[in-house]
């Protein structure tokens, strides 16, 4: 990810904003320091589900956009709605929407996720992309800055909100697709399975190829039935803190470089 800093007439960068590459497309996101930036985590999650051209997406907890541009760079689809609850990471979503002209196509809301499915619709969604906040409050260590918090901690939405949500905003067979920390594996398995959403892909990834798996990625669907897939493990560096190959094509690098 590369700093720039030419911008489009009516595009202005806010204290403490960055204007920055994400080397897809010529795609740029607005982001800021006084927030968490976007990680591995999304990059990898907005690679791990499939796409189709007439789908209708969510990215729930969208934050700045980054799952919804790098979908819009990749991957063509009818047309992604982002969610997001923080007003400041609302706006920086919307601009970047609108400096990477995608105004047609990707709709940033600033709203509660809980309250998603009243207000956008009832069984309308393809896909859900969500990059949760994965710690339950009363959890870990907390950030003196509250933006921090909400995004750490599940102080807007538990996960059994986000996949009760999920499974009303998604039609019959609709894909639920996340990344979550290790740990929390048998909770986004049993919640999925309490509200209809069959697990059927999951993916876990580690840091170093001795490492214990620090996050997985999941797909569930809607109404399906038992039968879920283990993928391969995707190591993400080898053991000089290089990325591996299988990551720089994700990132649609050069693996030379």
């Amino acid at each position: 990810m590369k700093a720039v800093h030419n911008l489009k007439e009516n595009i202005e960068l806010k204290s403490n904003e960055t204007l920055d590459d994400l080397q897809a497309k010529g795609f740029k996101i607005i982001q800021s320091s006084d927030f968490f930036k976007f990680s591995t985590d999304s990059v990898l999650l907005s690679h791990f589900a499939s796409y189709k051209p007439k789908d209708i997406v969510m990215d729930m907890c969208s934050g700045t956009g980054v799952v919804a541009l790098l979908i819009s760079a990749h991957y063509k689809t009818a047309r992604i709605d982002c969610v997001e609850i923080q007003s400041e990471l609302f706006d920086m979503c919307r601009r970047s929407v609108k400096y990477n002209d995608l105004e047609e196509k990707v709709f940033p809301y600033n709203m509660d996720l809980r309250d998603a499915p009243e207000k956008l619709g009832i069984s309308k969604y393809d896909t859900i992309i969500c990059n949760p906040p994965y710690l339950p409050i009363n959890t870990g260590k907390e950030s003196d800055s509250e933006a921090r918090k909400i995004a750490r901690f599940e102080i807007n939405g538990t996960l059994a909100d986000i996949i009760s949500s999920s499974a009303k905003l998604l039609k019959y067979s609709g894909k639920l697709v996340m990344s979550h920390r290790a740990e929390r594996l048998s909770d986004v398995i049993e919640t999925m399975k309490e509200h209809r959403i069959e697990p059927k892909r999951c993916r876990f990834i580690h840091s170093k190829i001795n490492n214990n798996a620090n996050i997985f990625l999941i797909e569930g669907i809607k109404n399906a039935k038992p039968n879920m897939i283990i993928e391969p493990p995707l190591i993400v560096y080898d053991e000089n803190n290089s990325y591996m190959d299988d990551v720089y094509k994700i990132y649609n690098m050069d693996i030379n470089k």
